[in-house]
């Protein structure tokens, strides 16, 4: 061989060289790491000295999701200096300019510019299982505070209703039990108050003339509707304090319930009423007993056909 094809050769050779040195420079993994974010190029030359490849956006939300969104990438290079083209990267826009410097590629768009360092899939990899393993963290600790904030909610709700049964219950109690007693008394004036003028009525029919007999038949009948009206009354009467009653101790047995709940799931410091809650089943059942007595008892003896 010549040494003028000799310097040819050589020449070649070394040209190949510089081309497969600058193709081994620009290829490879790039990557930004910043607080709860990746940004990441994957950049490969090819023979032709076109560039392929991804770019890649990893982020933990403000919610602690992640947000992960990979884009093909396309371009041609110039020595160090690239043309790139994907969906948008960064916030930078559809298409961009980058320089590669030893092992930074700086890319620069209508966004801004970004510094990323050469790295390897491998340690993308691992970059990104941190990043979720922050997120994982960050809704743990936003459910531990949801959870504590509800549980100090339901407790403070509770301590509100034992508040408000420990003062308005007795309160109640002795309210039903005062309307319970004038409903009774103004029933037994009413009932006698009629009960009396039939009385005398029927006497007096005994004794009347015929024509006598008929306005006060009608008399009787008019204190008899009155009886009936008064049964239908008290009758209606009686049912509305059940349903006071049956409120009540929807009311008890609520507080009761929840103050179980509240223990089978740990909460503490429980109010101290919760510990009361069986007392007041047992108040309400006398106190309920008592209307029973008094009031349905004695409704069926002043109006026994209406019972």
């Amino acid at each position: 061989m010549g040494a003028k094809m000799k310097m040819i050769l050589g020449l070649v050779l070394a040209l190949g060289l510089v081309a497969c040195s600058n193709s081994g420079k620009i290829s490879g993994v790039y990557v930004r790491e910043s607080d709860n974010q990746l940004l990441f190029v994957q950049i490969v030359k090819t023979d032709d000295g076109k560039l392929t490849g991804r770019s890649e956006t990893v982020a933990i939300l403000a919610d602690g999701s992640i947000k992960d969104e990979s884009f093909p990438l396309e371009g041609s290079a110039d020595g160090m200096q690239l043309s790139l083209k994907t969906n948008v990267l960064f916030g930078m826009g559809p298409s961009f300019s980058g320089t590669i410097s030893g092992n930074a590629l700086t890319i620069v768009g209508d966004g801004g510019q970004a510094v990323l360092k050469r790295t390897t899939l491998e340690k993308f990899t691992r970059q990104k299982n941190s990043l979720s393993a922050a997120a994982k963290g960050i809704v743990a600790t936003k459910d531990r505070a949801k959870n504590e904030a509800d549980k100090q909610a339901f407790l403070k709700n509770l301590a509100d209703d034992g508040d408000e049964l420990e003062t308005k219950l007795p309160q109640v109690f002795e309210r039903l039990h005062q309307n319970v007693q004038a409903v009774l008394e103004r029933t037994q004036k009413r009932h006698d108050a009629i009960a009396g003028n039939l009385k005398k009525l029927r006497a007096k029919r005994l004794i009347a003339s015929p024509d006598d007999k008929i306005s006060i038949e009608g008399d009787i009948q008019s204190e008899v509707g009155d009886m009936q009206s008064l049964a239908s009354d008290y009758d209606a009467t009686v049912s509305e304090v059940r349903n006071s009653y049956d409120e009540l101790e929807a009311v008890v047995n609520s507080f009761k319930a929840n103050c179980e709940k509240a223990s089978s799931l740990g909460y503490a410091p429980l109010p101290v009423q919760c510990a009361d809650a069986q007392s007041y089943i047992a108040k309400y059942k006398k106190t309920r007993a008592i209307v029973k007595d008094q009031f349905e008892t004695a409704g069926t003896g002043l109006f026994p056909r209406s019972q």
